[in-house]
This record gives C-alpha cells, structure tokens and sequence, in this order.
C-alpha cells in the first residue's frame, strides 16, 4: 500500500532533516496543510451559520448559546487528543523490536505523518514517519512502514467492527425514514473490515498486483519508466515481506492493538459526550459511538488525501444528527470544534518535525540488524 524500499540509501540513510528540503521546512510544510484545512474550516463556519439560519430558530440558537459551559468544553476538548495519544500505543503494539521505544515518541511521529498527508501528495506521511522511526530507533524503515499500515488496518476494522455491533445489538436514537441510510453505513463499515483484516493478513495479494503490473513494466524497452517500475516492484514485495511477518504473529500483538484502538475510541467518543454536556444537551453514548466509528471506518476511501476532511465532516456531522439523535445546531458546534482540534495535532506534528533533529537519543538498534527484531 505505501511500498518503502529497505535497501535503498534514500530510505536506509536518511536522516530525518534529509527528508525535507529548505522548500519544504516545518513551518511550510504547516503552512501548506493548513492553508486548505483553514479555508475548510471557514466554510465549514459559514456552512454551519447559513444552515442554522434557515433550520433552526432563534430561541434554540440562544439556548445553545447560553447554555454553553467552557470547563467542561475544555475538558471535551483535551480528551479528544486520546485518539491521536492512543495510535502511538497501537503503532508500538504491531512494532518488531519495541523495546527502548516510546509511544508518545511514536504519537508524535504519527503526528508529523498526518501533517505530511495533508500538505503533500500522495501517501508520503507515512513513509516519512517510517523514516523518522529509523531515525530514532535504527528499526528498519519497511518494517516501521508496515507496522504503522498494519496498524491502521487494526484501527480501521476496529472501528467498524464496533459501528456494525453497535447497530446491531443497541437501538440507536435514528428516525424511522433514516434507519435504512443507518442499517447501509453499519453494513458496508462491517464489509470493510473483514476487507481490511484480509488485506492485513494476506497481504500477498499486493505481490499478485505487482505481477500484473510493476514487473510487466519493469521487463519492457521503455528504459527509465522501466527502472522506475523494476525499483518500485522490489519496494513492495519487500513491504509485502513485512507485512506478511507481522501478520503471521498474531496473537497478543494484534489483541494489545485492538485494545489500544478501542481505549482510543472511548476516549474521543467520551469527549465527544461531554461536549454535548457542556453544550446542554444529553446525547446518545452508543449513537455518537457508532457516528464516531462509523465515519473512522469510512475514512479509509479518503485515504489520505486532502480533501478527505471534507468528505469525514459532512459524514460525521450527519451521522450525530441521524445516528445519535442530536439537533443539527449542535451537530455542526462539535463537527467545529473535532475539526479545530485536528488542526492542532497538525501544529503538533509541524513543531515535533522541528524539534526532531534537537531530540537526544541514539537508535537502540543496529541498523543493520535487518528485519529480524523479537517480537
């Protein structure tokens, strides 16, 4: 899915400040990512001040308005970072060779990844995130990359597993002529993870894809385009590798990832409950559990592409209303403030990328121990 080449000196040898040209420092990366994640949230604002004008009445607006508490809110708004806190844990969960590593370390990381998505094309976070993990700890780049893949898998069928057995064994606060819109999202969130669990664990299917493609390309007369396809085919039978000895483990790896994934979940999802609270209204715990996963799950079309936060808002916001039973008005106030404090992971990931070279630390393992680490 993201191929990382092992052997190739870009990735063995790069230092984490290699990765990023004078064009591209922290503060430009940041600025890239969050010039449209900005512009987006500003729409989202006047999205949210034209439907509220046309739907909802004066009165309710000022009962929003005046019921409002900043404690609570604040406290709402500090959970929420569990998510971003939890994936370091899940990411360390599926990680050959995790002993010396650091899971805050790896939060921030992950951090710095979802910021590279968002500013660059394509799925360069990741394989930078990789990269910086090699940095710090001499784990081998594609095994990082796998396990930080892997990792999302284990999070994005999580979080449907969750969204179909919540539809499926509690009733949800949905309207009758939105159950069937409902009953679509749990069922293809549910066909998603058993996607996403074969992908993981048979990941030789990339290696058939490869075959039909890449090494074609590779053996033909078009000289650079098939270098560029020879190199690329060895990149992913070489992730492919990693990805297939992580899958093969098994066991309490995966089961400590599904843990982590779910502390990550209840975590945000409580956040989530107590916004509605400060905002005095009382949601449904297992309505905005199912919106919450059920838009996660679904994020992995939109994956990572830019434009995705838009796709993930207007499906989350509509999920609290039509899932979790909440009035739009308050539907859209938390759909802001989960997007605002989004944004801040981003401004974390940017000032981790600028701190990183002042990091002390020396890998604590040897670089050319190869792929061989103890689970």
């Amino acid at each position: 899915m993201n191929p990382l080449d092992q052997q190739e000196p870009a990735v063995e040898s790069t230092d984490a400040p290699d990765l990023f040209p004078s064009a591209l420092s922290p503060i430009g990366i940041l600025k890239r990512a969050l010039l449209p994640t900005v512009l987006w949230l500003v729409v989202l604002l006047l999205l949210w001040l034209v439907l509220l004008k046309e739907s909802v009445d004066t009165q309710a607006l000022d009962q929003l308005r005046t019921s409002a508490r900043p404690l609570p809110m604040l406290g709402a708004f500090l959970l929420m970072f569990g998510g971003i806190l939890f994936m370091g844990f899940r990411w360390r969960a599926l990680l050959p060779g995790r002993e010396g590593t650091n899971p805050l370390m790896l939060a921030a990381i992950a951090a710095s990844g979802m910021l590279l998505n968002v500013a660059l094309p394509g799925p360069v976070g990741e394989v930078a995130a990789a990269a910086l993990v090699k940095r710090r700890y001499g784990i081998p780049a594609p095994v990082a990359l796998a396990a930080s893949v892997h990792s999302r898998f284990v999070g994005l069928g999580t979080a449907a597993l969750l969204a179909f057995l919540i539809w499926a064994l509690f009733p949800l606060p949905a309207p009758e002529q939105a159950a069937p819109y409902v009953a679509g999202a749990a069922i293809v969130v549910g066909l998603g993870a058993l996607a996403l669990a074969l992908i993981a664990f048979k990941p030789r299917i990339l290696e058939i894809w490869a075959d039909l493609t890449l090494a074609r390309i590779s053996r033909g007369p078009w000289k650079r385009a098939s270098r560029i396809a020879g190199r690329l085919d060895t990149m992913v039978r070489q992730f492919v590798g990693a990805m297939s000895s992580i899958g093969r483990s098994g066991g309490m790896p995966h089961l400590r990832a599904i843990v982590w994934t779910t502390c990550g979940n209840v975590t945000v999802v409580t956040g989530i409950w107590l916004a509605t609270l400060s905002l005095g209204y009382h949601a449904s715990l297992g309505g905005l559990l199912f919106a919450h996963c059920a838009t996660t799950a679904g994020s992995v079309v939109l994956f990572a592409l830019p434009i995705g936060q838009v796709g993930w808002d207007a499906a989350f916001g509509s999920l609290l209303v039509i899932a979790a039973g909440l009035p739009l008005e308050v539907a859209l106030a938390v759909t802001v403030m989960v997007r605002v404090q989004q944004i801040l992971v981003l401004a974390l990931g940017a000032l981790f990328l600028a701190l990183f070279p002042h990091i002390k630390g020396s890998p604590s393992h040897d670089p050319g121990s190869g792929d061989s680490c103890p689970e």
